[in-house]
């Protein structure tokens, strides 16, 4: 399938495990920065610590301190301090620290500086806030010392640790220390680490640690270059009993997550009256449960935007078809429940299923380690003879297709039973179309006429509809414009016909 690309991040060789507590203020100083870690880097990591206390399932505390220095003014990126809060999550406190070149503090963060931002991009409304500090600083090097600490009041997602390093960034050392209970139940996954993190059992709790530390900047990323989901060093960490809010869930198991979440949304499939006779106004002229199926997810592409509206557990749990059929909006949660209650509603059974949303790098549902591994939820319709998969947050897509956004990845579908992994199907390679038939005149002066028949299919469809369906019209025409490896020219007229080529019994 059709990746996002980044770079393709090399590690190096030796990676040590060893419990070092991180660097002191006083070293900071650019001199003591070994030579190797500054070739081809903007930025260096100098020390990154991070520590978790787990009290109960829904008391956690983590504390990070971290030390970068900025070599240039392509790495001022890096000196961005960015932390998330909402409902489930509170600061306690901030830090920062300004040092010169030489190690010399300049300036302390103030409180008034820091700005507090509400959402996300594209978020209609929510509680998730982030805030956000940076230090003014133009004279290179200088290095920013940062220390925060958040109490996190749920445990379905434990925050991973990820030692900071890239393509512009060296990494002088990082370690992680996670203090948790004897009785809770914690797993891990180690990614590109050679030794075990140690685990130590003290004082009615175990302590888990590890570090890493000398990873050299990589060198500038380079486009077209496969980057893949846990290609660094990094630990991911899961519960096997969890907590939210006054709720317990089982995470030991996919069939135990899944079953929380099917409890958590069940019974808000109610459809209004008016929209159950619009059902079956539309449902009752198809002969086939695929031609219901193509007619009413028309219906609902035509008929209701999405939006994302999170509060609290209702990130988690759907707006009810009530809500949907009122306002014409919902987030994925909410329009494939709708769409689960419109099909319920013409006799077809069909289950939410949660996903990873992503055209590019996504982490992978591994089935042997359960964990919070989503952030999008789209709808199942098992059938006899096949499954029909439907995007519910679109208005474009043709019943049945996902496009990379969610094809070829395992994703949890929610059954009274529990959850099922299943994987999405994928494009084969014979759906994956691009056919170009040209009808051009030359003139004596040699000026060239004519028109250009292009048709996409499959991926190359999903890639190429992005550009041109719904967009504004002077953005469509800049972009025909450029399209063709022409010196001069100009389209005078186009059409676009988007359109599945599947019939509808």
């Amino acid at each position: 399938m059709i990746r996002s690309f980044k770079m393709l991040v090399a590690l190096l060789c030796c990676i040590a495990v060893h419990t070092s507590s991180g660097a002191k203020e006083a070293d900071l100083a650019v001199s003591n920065i070994p030579a190797d870690l500054l070739k081809g880097a903007n930025a260096v990591t100098r020390y990154q610590h991070m520590e978790v206390q787990i009290v109960s399932g829904n008391e956690i505390y983590i504390t990070e301190k971290i030390a970068i220095t900025i070599l240039n003014e392509k790495g001022a990126g890096y000196k961005v301090l960015r932390v998330v809060h909402d409902q489930f999550e509170d600061i306690e406190y901030m830090e920062g620290k300004l040092y010169d070149q030489d190690g010399r503090m300049m300036e302390k963060m103030k409180k008034k500086e820091v700005i507090d931002v509400n959402g996300d991009a594209g978020t209609f409304a929510q509680d998730r806030h982030t805030n956000v500090f940076e230090f003014e600083c133009t004279k290179y090097p200088y290095t920013c010392v940062y220390e925060y600490k958040v109490v996190k009041k749920q445990s379905v997602f434990l925050d991973p640790w990820m030692p900071k390093f890239g393509a512009d960034r060296s990494l002088e050392q990082s370690d992680v220390e996670v203090q948790y209970p004897l009785d809770f139940p914690l797993r891990y996954r180690a990614f590109h680490i050679n030794d075990k993190p140690t685990i130590k059992p003290g004082d009615g709790r175990n302590v888990l640690s590890a570090s890493i530390s000398y990873l050299a900047a990589t060198g500038k990323e380079e486009d077209y270059t496969v980057w893949e989901y846990f290609d660094t060093p990094e630990i991911i960490f899961a519960a096997d009993k969890f907590e939210m809010q006054d709720r317990k869930g089982d995470m030991a198991s996919w069939k135990g997550f899944g079953q929380f979440f099917y409890e958590l949304n069940k019974d808000r499939d109610v459809l209004p009256d008016g929209m159950k006779k619009i059902v079956h106004s539309l449902a009752d002229t198809c002969h086939t449960d695929a031609g219901k199926i193509r007619v009413l997810y028309n219906y609902l592409e035509h008929n209701y935007r999405y939006v994302l509206i999170t509060f609290g557990i209702g990130g988690w749990q759907t707006f009810d078809a009530q809500f949907v059929a009122e306002k014409g909006y919902g987030d994925c949660k909410a329009l494939s429940n709708y769409m689960k209650a419109i099909l319920k509603e013409a006799g077809i059974t069909s289950y939410a299923a949660l996903a990873y949303g992503s055209k590019g790098e996504y982490p992978e549902m591994m089935l042997d380690f359960p964990y919070n591994a989503f952030n999008h939820v789209i709808l199942c319709v098992p059938q006899a003879a096949d499954t029909t998969w439907l995007e519910c947050t679109s208005n474009t897509l043709p019943a049945g297709y996902l496009s990379t956004h969610t094809s070829n990845r395992y994703v949890l579908m929610l059954t009274p039973y529990g959850g099922v992994p299943v994987k999405t199907p994928g494009c084969k390679n014979e759906d994956n179309i691009v056919s170009r038939k040209a009808d051009i005149t030359v003139n004596d002066k040699n000026e060239m006429t004519g028109t250009v028949d292009m048709k996409y299919a499959g991926e190359q469809w999903d890639r190429e509809s992005g550009y041109v369906v719904n967009a504004p019209k002077t953005f469509v025409d800049n972009y025909f414009n450029s399209k063709l490896t022409l010196a001069n020219y100009v389209i005078s007229n186009y059409e676009i016909d988007n359109q599945s080529t599947a019939h509808v019994p």
